[in-house]
């Protein structure tokens, strides 16, 4: 009941903002001078969302919006407001039973930042779609419909409908057709715009306008991205999963449908495109005369190198409100406790780090992988790294984090240029695209904050989480 009425809530916010609508032609940032619009980053924002699980949820309910209207429109039924006053309030009823009376609906919608008023508007649908079970089914004008009817009634529906896959109709920006009717690209954007927070705008804003660096400086050296590139960019991203200790075991396909995609849902991707590109940019502005010669200048990022283990006990920043972490002197005490145990040979580094690291790589046995000295997580750990032996375990080692044990399994010496030299191409890549950024001028009006929030001294709500 709860998971309806959260979803409600928001889709309820959606379509009030939609109702009062926006102008595609306002100017929301600017790169080297000229203009973006709104409408230009509400295609951006539909591109990219489209293939994940944000995107694809929105879409289910653009369609089930649309087979709602088409079926009102058929039976040619209104909506009386004592219709919806009445659901309200047996909505109400509903979650105060359900929680005993520690909730009303009124306290579930403003946790949700979503009025009555905006509710009301999902709540003309959910009667509508009573209205049109009754009438199909030749039931009384006050026959209760169960909420599993109405569930099953747009499942049928839906059913019948195809989100759109066809290159050429995504390519005119179509993503979906119902009855005749179509939802377009801009529509679509349009929706997930007005579902993020002002914050998660301008972070999407930003995108795209390092998006216009990159293209227009692409499209300047008249170069193309073609479907060699892509497939030799998935080629890659394949390869970066299989060396990867928390990816390797798992075959590239496995891990894209964890992510909520696919390999040809990953080639339409804005962000991937963008790094096939400046990649191939990447390869015309630099010759392998430049390239070796940063091989050369670079030894710190692509010299010697030593494969880590390590053990972290976090340490709380000073006056952390959040008491995330450790004390310096309890975090030191309890490293030192570990070690006495590693040396004394009662488990081993692996499951002792699965035991107690405070880290991601714990599920790894704390496996880190090979570093260079420039790599993270910083100049005191690398240096710790490369002063071991083989086998040995480190003092502790404090960084910004805390506190590590650090044990190294394997050194190499530093690799012949042809064995990095895509990789110091990636590198000089994105050392050249921040110079660009730094030189476009960017220009992002969302991320200003409005006046209203200036004088209020704190913003009215925390960023949304996107998926």
């Amino acid at each position: 009941m709860f998971r309806v009425v959260l979803l409600a809530a928001w889709l309820a916010a959606a379509l009030a903002a939609t109702a009062a609508g926006g102008d595609e032609t306002e100017v929301v940032g600017r790169v080297d001078g000229q203009g973006v619009t709104r409408a230009e980053l509400e295609r951006f924002i539909a591109r990219k969302y489209r293939a994940r699980p944000l995107g694809k949820s929105l879409l289910d309910e653009l369609r089930d919006r649309l087979l709602v209207a088409q079926a009102v429109a058929e039976h040619r039924i209104a909506t009386r407001p004592e219709d919806i006053d009445r659901a309200y309030a047996e909505l109400d009823r509903r979650v105060q039973q359900e929680t005993e009376g520690a909730e009303s609906l009124d306290s579930v919608l403003r946790q949700k930042g979503t009025s009555p008023e905006e509710f009301r508007i999902y709540l003309g649908r959910l009667v509508q779609v009573r209205s049109v079970i009754r009438i199909e089914r030749g039931l009384d004008p006050e026959a209760p419909v169960p909420d599993d009817d109405v569930r099953r009634w747009l499942e049928e529906r839906a059913g019948k409908v195809a989100i759109v896959r066809d290159p050429d109709k995504l390519a005119e920006g179509v993503y979906l057709e119902v009855g005749g009717e179509a939802i377009r690209e801009t529509q679509f954007g349009r929706e997930i715009l007005l579902g993020l927070t002002r914050s998660d705008c301008g972070r999407e804003l930003d995108e795209l306008l390092r998006e216009r660096v990159l293209a227009w400086r692409f499209a300047a050296r008249k170069l193309a991205l073609t479907g060699q590139d892509l497939d030799a960019a998935i080629e890659r991203e394949r390869q970066q999963y299989a060396s990867n200790p928390q990816t390797r075991d798992i075959p590239y396909e496995e891990v894209l449908k964890h992510l909520g995609t696919t390999a040809a849902e990953r080639r339409r991707d804005p962000g991937f495109r963008s790094g096939a590109m400046l990649l191939k940019l990447a390869r015309d502005l630099f010759s392998d005369e430049e390239l070796e010669r940063y091989y050369r200048d670079n030894p710190d990022r692509f010299g010697p190198s030593v494969r880590v283990r390590h053990i972290l006990i976090r340490v709380a920043p000073p006056d952390s409100p959040f008491g995330v972490g450790a004390t310096a002197e309890a975090a030191l005490a309890r490293l030192q406790a570990i070690r006495s145990r590693l040396v004394a040979g009662d488990a081993s580094f692996e499951d002792i780090a699965r035991q107690e690291s405070e880290d991601r790589s714990k599920f790894t046995g704390g496996e880190l992988g090979f570093l260079h000295r420039a790599d993270p997580p910083g100049a005191e750990f690398t240096a710790a790294a490369f002063a071991l032996e083989v086998g040995a375990i480190s003092a502790p080692v404090r960084t910004r984090h805390g506190y590590h044990l650090i044990q190294v399994t394997e050194k190499k010496p530093a690799p012949p240029f042809a064995e990095v030299q895509g990789r110091i191409l990636r590198a000089r890549a994105a050392d050249w695209f921040r110079e660009a950024v730094n030189e476009a001028g960017l220009v992002n009006h969302y991320a200003a904050r409005p006046p209203e929030e200036d004088a209020a001294g704190e913003p009215g709500s925390s960023d949304a989480q996107r998926s």
